[in-house]
């Protein structure tokens, strides 16, 4: 038998296809069971259901895995159709309605707001609460069109259908697609055992309550309406004690209990026909959603926040004890050494007054001891804070400076400046730009083992804008602003004390840029 070796290159490729058509068949089969379940209550028309969770798998698919699983969905709801032997041309339109929809809402959240997946900003749940907003209408605009033209809507009217198809893609945008992207992109946190109970306690209060509220007989009174305002303690509860994790899950246990007693007929929204009742309750279960998203991811904020501010408090501390180190060792062993040596000198000076020749030796010494203890304090004020840079201005004491530092480390330095008044900027937005460069170059020598370094100093449109760029070894620029990189991060909080920009692009092998803009408050 002949063996055929198929080469790697080759066979990675073949793998990477196939997993991408398993990815697209995966999603095709989740999207297609879970339209199966939102059409069990489609009482309005065969194909509109004001509850719709494929949405929410269309939406999470595309912003975990990106754009390229589209065919999923498309798939998904194409054979759907046919399956169950529908048209052909109803099919395909609502088809691409479904897709565009998800494509552009995750397009919109990506391209405005830079989206997270595990919606850890208050931004985040806005976008979500925005952007399906105006998408979801694309598909809920096509896919009736489509029934309209096939003349399945004639006895229900457009905009109901319109209403019914939209809501149910929108709820499915704020209920689902969170949960999926919480669990799918977060490991949960891991609690004290005492945390874990009050958690399991929790769910139970949560399906109880809501049980208790969605089992009852439609309301007759005013108090069985004000009984709905009871979940919300229990939802708060979730998102501000267990994140996001908490509050995707209260959020699916409410929808489900909910949805579940208004199909029904009871409780407080079964007051019309069922797909009334199921788009009042859905409008209830978005204002729970956004709360209780807002609420996690505010708290998810403030203890970043607070861990950031900890982290920086002590490394702050770390650094002024590793600067009063390198002062006192500055000081030691340079001047201190050196003034021990002119201490001698002047003993051996006194000793030899009688000698001509002698004492002209001595005073030859002391002048290169005094030159050099002379220069180490220089040295040691300008680390500190150069005074050119308060009489003489931010361009001359960066050529100091830079001419200093590459007559030091043997590393070229390039400086250039465009386009800057002649008069001083204000002092604070000098002393920035000073500390910028002096950071950057300082994480040079430290880290990018570069051979040459360019700084630009620019004025454009009222703004000062610094460019340190190095040829050195680069870096991935994902985790500047955590604890363990004070220098990028006091960087960037001295730039937004100022209302600037902070930006750094970097990558392996190919150097770094930093670059700073702030106004010049002439």
């Amino acid at each position: 038998m002949m063996a055929f070796n198929i080469p790697e290159p080759i066979f990675s490729k073949i793998k990477t296809a196939a997993m991408y058509l398993l990815k697209i068949a995966i999603l095709a089969v989740v999207y297609q069971l879970a339209a199966r379940l939102g059409l069990e209550m489609a009482f309005l028309q065969v194909n509109t259901s004001p509850v719709w969770p494929p949405t929410g798998i269309a939406l999470a698919a595309l912003l975990i895995f990106g754009y390229k699983l589209w065919p999923g969905i498309f798939l998904g709801v194409l054979f759907g159709f046919l399956i169950d032997g529908g048209q052909l041309n109803i099919a395909l339109g609502i088809a691409l309605g479904n897709t565009l929809e998800a494509l552009a809402v995750v397009y919109s959240l990506k391209r405005f707001i830079g989206f997270h997946n595990p919606i850890d900003r208050i931004r985040d749940v806005v976008g979500l609460a925005v952007f399906p907003v105006f998408g979801t209408a694309i598909g809920a605009t096509i896919g009736t069109m489509v029934l309209m033209l096939a003349g399945s809507v004639a006895s229900y009217g457009f905009g109901a259908i319109w209403l019914t198809w939209w809501i149910g893609d929108l709820l499915g945008a704020l209920v689902i697609a969170p949960l999926l992207l919480v669990w799918i992109t977060t490991a949960p946190s891991r609690y004290k055992k005492s945390t874990y109970v009050e958690g399991a306690v929790l769910l139970v209060l949560i399906i109880l309550v809501t049980y208790y509220v969605f089992s009852s007989l439609p309301p007759v009174e005013v108090f069985h309406h004000a009984l709905i305002y009871t979940i919300f303690p229990f939802t708060i509860w979730a998102a501000l004690r267990f994140g996001q994790h908490g509050a995707t899950i209260a959020i699916l246990l409410v929808s489900g209990i909910a949805i579940w007693g208004t199909v029904q007929g009871v409780g407080p929204f079964s007051l019309g026909s069922r797909n009334e009742s199921l788009i009042l309750l859905q409008t209830f279960l978005a204002v729970v959603s956004l709360t209780s998203l807002i609420l996690a991811a505010a708290t998810i904020e403030r203890n970043k926040a607070n861990k950031q501010l900890h982290a920086l408090s002590q490394r702050l501390m770390k650094a002024q004890e590793e600067e009063r180190l390198y002062l006192s060792r500055e000081l030691h062993d340079g001047s201190g050494q050196v003034l021990a040596a002119l201490m001698m000198q002047l003993g051996q000076l006194e000793r030899d007054a009688e000698k001509p020749e002698a004492v002209h030796t001595r005073i030859v010494e002391l002048k290169h001891a005094a030159n050099a203890i002379q220069d180490d304090l220089h040295r040691l004020a300008v680390n500190l804070r150069p005074a050119s840079l308060d009489h003489l201005g931010l361009i001359t004491a960066l050529q100091q400076f830079l001419g200093e530092f590459s007559r030091r480390h043997s590393i070229q330095v390039e400086f250039e400046t465009v386009g800057l008044p002649e008069k001083r900027l204000p002092i604070e937005v000098e002393t920035t730009l000073f500390r910028i460069v002096q950071e950057s170059l300082t994480n040079v020598v430290l880290h990018a083992q570069a051979t040459r370094v360019d700084v630009l100093l620019s004025m454009q449109n009222g703004r000062v804008i610094a460019v340190v760029e190095d040829n050195g070894v680069g870096f991935i620029p994902i985790s500047y602003t955590m604890e363990n990189h004070l220098g990028l991060f006091g960087m960037r909080e001295r730039v937004k004390m100022l209302g600037g920009e902070f930006a750094i692009e970097s990558s392996p092998g190919k150097g770094t840029t930093v670059r700073v803009e702030v106004p010049s408050n002439d």
